[in-house]
This record gives structure tokens, C-alpha cells and sequence, in this order.
């Protein structure tokens, strides 16, 4: 038995996840509607096999490692959608998981430990990459009235 799934195998698990979700989902608003009581149970049916054929491939593996799977199922949404929108969409996607989020206090310290770099820094600020970042990312500057050819993000050593 595996005790992990590789990034294929996870793919198709949250893919049969999304499925049961959204089966069901649809199962209880057909229900809900007055479909066919056939049709509904089709649905149900066709929730039960996936479920099964879930529990096959998840056989075996960790319950931490199930559960963390089931956390990332739930943050996920079964789309269909034309060809052409589902490759934006998947670009799209492609964008968001390049981007981490980080709490602001997190990221103030970050920059802090940054800064002790600029410390010992003699180069123009102008193509600074570490400058460049800290604009982008609307860092405050250290300094509001740097002199001419100096970083307004340079902290100076304060001697006592």
C-alpha cells in the first residue's frame, strides 16, 4: 500500500472529490425541483460509485494526509466552461498560485532583515532590485528626504 499519493494521483483524488460535491449538490436541487425521481437517483448512484472508486485510490494513505486533501478539496470549485475561457481560467490559476500571501508583520520583518544589507550597500539606488521591490510592494521608506545618490530605504546605524 502507498502511503502518500504523487501529484497525479492527488489531482485525480480532488478532481473525484469535486465531483461527489458537486453530484450532490445537484442531486439535492433536482430533488428539491420535483426532477424525476429516477434521474435524482441516478445522480446518487453515480455519487456512490465515485465515492468507492475515491476510497480505493485514498486506500492505505495517512489520515493527516486524507484530511489535508479534503482541506484543499474544499477550497477548490468544479468549473465547466467553454475551451478558450477554461485555458484563461487556467492561466489564471496559474497567476494566483504564483503569488504567496504573507501576514504584514511577517513581511515588515522580512524587509527588516533585508535592510541590514543597504547597511554596507555603496550603489546608486537607481537599479537597486531590493529598492525596486520595496516600491512595488508599497514598503515605507526609512527616510522621507534622502540626500542626492541616496536610498530612501537605507537605514543608517544609529551609533550611541
Amino acid at each position: 500500500m502507498k502511503s502518500y499519493l504523487n501529484r497525479e494521483e492527488k489531482d485525480q483524488a480532488l478532481t473525484l472529490a469535486l465531483f461527489v460535491d458537486y453530484l450532490n449538490d445537484l442531486s439535492n436541487e433536482w430533488a428539491k425541483h420535483n426532477r424525476n425521481k429516477d434521474s435524482v437517483k441516478s445522480l446518487r448512484m453515480a455519487k456512490s460509485f465515485i465515492l468507492r472508486a475515491t476510497d480505493t485510490l485514498l486506500k492505505g494513505l495517512d489520515q493527516i494526509e486524507i484530511a489535508r486533501l479534503m482541506h484543499q478539496a474544499e477550497k477548490m470549485e468544479f468549473l465547466v466552461c467553454y475551451k478558450d475561457e477554461a485555458v484563461r481560467k487556467r492561466n489564471e490559476i496559474f497567476k494566483l498560485e504564483s503569488v504567496q500571501a504573507v501576514e504584514t508583520d511577517d513581511l515588515w520583518e522580512i524587509c527588516e532583515t533585508a535592510l541590514g544589507v543597504c547597511r554596507s550597500c555603496r550603489k546608486s539606488p537607481e537599479g537597486c532590485r531590493l529598492r525596486e521591490l520595496f516600491v512595488g510592494y508599497g514598503v515605507p521608506v526609512f527616510d522621507m528626504s534622502p540626500g542626492d545618490g541616496k536610498c530612501p530605504y537605507c537605514v543608517e546605524e544609529v551609533s550611541a
